[in-house]
């Protein structure tokens, strides 16, 4: 809860705030404050929807079994949370099933390489960078001075970049 109010002003600014902003849906995510705050608010804004996701059978449940009565829907990340919840008297209309992850046929990561070589296939070469402030305590000038040393068939690049002039003293 925000650290600008003492903790007896948390429920009214939370109430204030769902009235203040016209909040449709509530979506509680493992807050027992919210739990033990569901009673107000809904006798307060009895049209507001609360979904309470939940994750696993330990934690929050215990509270979610105390004021499911005051929560519309659930969303949870697997079946055998569905499964929990149903067994204990949840209405499977009541429950979406959301997994949670990234698709890796959609997004196939591209396999590490050694950022001290070229690119596979000799797309790309070794690269050296600077960035930084252009000025003499930063010593862009030595970075040019071994760039110009570098031999250049080693097949490397390099880029410079940084804010402000070149200034000295």
């Amino acid at each position: 809860m925000p650290r600008f109010l003492e903790p007896g002003l948390w429920s009214p600014f939370i109430l204030h705030l769902l009235a203040q902003h016209s909040v449709d849906l509530l979506w509680q995510i493992g807050s027992s404050y919210v739990y033990d705050l569901l009673p107000s608010i809904k006798q307060s804004f009895p049209q507001l929807a609360v979904v309470d996701l939940l994750f696993n059978p330990v934690g929050h449940t215990a509270n979610y079994l105390k004021y499911n009565y005051l929560i519309d829907h659930v969303v949870t990340e697997h079946e055998g949370m569905k499964q929990w919840l149903i067994e204990r008297g949840e209405a499977e209309e009541t429950i979406s099933v959301i997994p949670n992850g990234v698709d890796l046929d959609r997004y196939r990561p591209e396999p590490k390489r050694d950022w001290r070589k070229p690119e596979p296939g000799g797309a790309g070469a070794f690269v050296v960078g600077y960035m930084g402030r252009l000025s003499e305590e930063k010593a862009p000038d030595t970075f040019v001075g071994l760039r110009l040393a570098w031999p250049a068939a080693t097949g490397s690049s390099s880029w410079c970049a940084g804010l402000d002039r070149w200034r000295t003293g």
